[in-house]
């Protein structure tokens, strides 16, 4: 990542934000998306076939609701690519 976990904690407190919270998201969906991505680069995009494009995006949602419901709340932010971050604004 562009930030590791810590870093984007502290960056949100050192703005003054509350309850801060850093997770990860589409573990699985990603890799499955760079393989992919990476096949397709090699094809001119008029040679893939229909049948690819639909593997490719129906895996892609199978895969990021697989995250959601089993990886995402149970590995540790830092193994993800895609970090999120939430936060509230402190009440004044």
């Amino acid at each position: 990542h562009a930030f590791a976990p810590a870093e984007l904690s502290r960056a949100a407190r050192g703005a003054e934000l509350q309850d801060v919270r850093v997770s990860g998201e589409e573990l699985l969906a990603n890799w499955f998306g760079w393989m992919n991505r990476t096949l397709e680069a090699t094809a001119d995009p008029r040679d893939v076939p229909w049948g690819w494009r639909q593997y490719a995006y129906r895996g892609y949602l199978l895969l990021q609701q697989l995250d959601r419901r089993l990886l995402e709340q149970r590995l540790p932010p830092a193994i993800f690519y895609n970090l999120m971050i939430t936060a509230h604004t402190p009440h004044g």
